[in-house]
C-alpha cells in the first residue's frame, strides 16, 4: 500500500509597507490644519518627508528636494514642488454672467502634490502646502497646512520645479572620500 502525504502552507505575508511617496502624502494629509514648524512652506517640506524617510540634501532652502522630475515623467503624488515667481490667474464665470478673477502669487514656495487628475486634457494638481493664502490674511490662517488645487494652465508668470524624493535606501552616497 502507497502512503501519500498532502502538506498544505498557508503562507501569511506581512502586508507590503506604503511606498515612500505614499508615507509623505500621508504624514501632510495628518496636518492639515495645523502649523507645523515655524509655519514656513519649508518647515512643512522638509519634516514630512523626514518623517516618512526621505533624504533630505544640503540645509539651504534652495536645496534639491530629491531627483529632478524630468518633463517626460508624469507628475505623482508625493513630488514636491519649487515655485519661483510664480502668478496663478484663475477665472470663474458666476450664474449671473459676470466673471470673477483671482490671482495666486508664489515668489519662493515649496508644497508637496496629494493628487494629481487628468480629466479630458486638463491636469490638475492637489497640493498640501502652508504659508499661503491671501496677502492681506493673518498669519494663524496662512501658517497652517492647507489642500490647494492648481491648473497648471493658469500659471502666467514664473517657473515651477518638480523633484521626486528618494529614500534612504535610494539617495547616492555623498559622504567625502576617504583613505
Amino acid at each position: 500500500m502507497v502512503g501519500c502525504l498532502f502538506l498544505i502552507v498557508l503562507a501569511v505575508s506581512e502586508p507590503e509597507p506604503p511606498d515612500l511617496a505614499t508615507r509623505i502624502v500621508s504624514e501632510a494629509e495628518a496636518r492639515l490644519g495645523e502649523r507645523v514648524g515655524d509655519g514656513t512652506c519649508s518647515d512643512l517640506v522638509a519634516e514630512v518627508l523626514r518623517e516618512a524617510g526621505a533624504t533630505l540634501g544640503a540645509s539651504d532652502w534652495e536645496q534639491p528636494w530629491g531627483r529632478t522630475v524630468q518633463p517626460s515623467e508624469r507628475l505623482q503624488p508625493g513630488d514636491v514642488l519649487v515655485f519661483r515667481d510664480a502668478v496663478f490667474v484663475h477665472k470663474e464665470r458666476k450664474r449671473s454672467g459676470a466673471v470673477r478673477t483671482t490671482t495666486a502669487k508664489m515668489e519662493r514656495h515649496v508644497a508637496i502634490v496629494s493628487a494629481v487628475q487628468r480629466r479630458e486634457g486638463t491636469l490638475r494638481i492637489a497640493l498640501l502646502h502652508q504659508n499661503a493664502g491671501r496677502t492681506l490674511a493673518s498669519d494663524e490662517r496662512r501658517q497652517v497646512v492647507q489642500r490647494w488645487v492648481l491648473d497648471p494652465k493658469e500659471l502666467t508668470e514664473g517657473t515651477i520645479s518638480a523633484y521626486r524624493p528618494m529614500g534612504v535606501e535610494e539617495a547616492p552616497d555623498t559622504r567625502p572620500f576617504q583613505r
